[in-house]
């Protein structure tokens, strides 16, 4: 039986739409400070390459406030270093052990429902900016954006539990954490789109997952991408998946189970 269908998986998702309730505060703000960066980024970029003939300020624009609505979209993944973090050193991990569930699908189920939630609003907000800036996004564009957005959400996500499962060796492994999410900001698009860096460290950049968290599912959404791309984010979830899962299940679970 395909595990999606499963009562204990499907209780959890449940569970975890009714949790938002406590966070629609959090949850309206996000887009309140998105919409005041939004126009922060419009009036800036229009005043500042207003003359270029190298950089389109209406393209740079669209750009940064598309992938920090994206962003949005893929903060829950953020926290999974912790709570990997926290369910390993208080023990919390132990009840997941004992259940017919398991505790990789348990975690990513609650992480990506809650991603869902999100982007449903986030992908409506992208279209509004990209009609209102004059350059509408297509239909396929949207979709398949939809989809880089997941598979670049689900590429931070195994990043952030493997960092987690660490704490089987580290106990604490936030600053970890702390330096690939500086790593990520500087050189995931957020900073600076990954196509401006120059050529040596673009193409070192490259061959890491760093910008096929949040600058390949932009660059879908604005139609300047190659399928490859997508491509080579489906090998990035394959690797660093079977990385996650050789580590909680040789590692993680292997020393709870002997009272590590």
């Amino acid at each position: 039986m395909n595990l999606l269908t499963r009562s204990p998986y499907l209780m959890t998702m449940k569970l975890k739409v009714k949790e938002e309730k406590w966070f629609e505060a959090d949850f309206t703000m996000s887009f309140v400070v998105a919409f005041v960066d939004a126009v922060i980024y419009y009036l800036l970029f229009h005043y500042v390459f207003e003359d270029s003939t190298v950089v389109n300020p209406t393209d740079i624009t669209i750009y940064y406030i598309i992938i920090n609505i994206v962003a949005l979209a893929m903060t829950p993944a953020q926290f999974t270093s912790w709570i990997h973090m926290t369910d390993i050193n208080t023990g919390k991990i132990i009840p997941f052990l004992m259940r017919p569930s398991s505790y990789v699908v348990t975690r990513y189920l609650e992480s990506v429902c809650t991603f869902f939630m999100r982007t449903v609003v986030n992908i409506i907000l992208i279209y509004l900016v990209s009609l209102v800036l004059g350059k509408p996004i297509i239909l396929l564009n949207l979709l398949l954006g939809v989809g880089s957005m997941l598979a670049g959400f689900t590429i931070l996500y195994l990043i952030q539990a493997i960092i987690g499962c660490m704490a089987v060796w580290f106990q604490e492994v936030n600053k970890i954490r702390n330096v690939f999410m500086t790593f990520l900001m500087m050189l995931g698009g957020r900073l600076i789109p990954s196509d401006l860096l120059f050529s040596g460290l673009k193409e070192i950049v490259y061959y890491t997952p760093i910008p096929y968290v949040y600058d390949i599912p932009v660059k879908v959404l604005t139609d300047n991408f190659q399928y490859t791309e997508i491509g080579i984010q489906l090998m990035w979830i394959a690797l660093l998946g079977a990385i996650y899962i050789l580590e909680f299940e040789k590692y993680v679970k292997h020393n709870i189970e002997l009272g590590g």
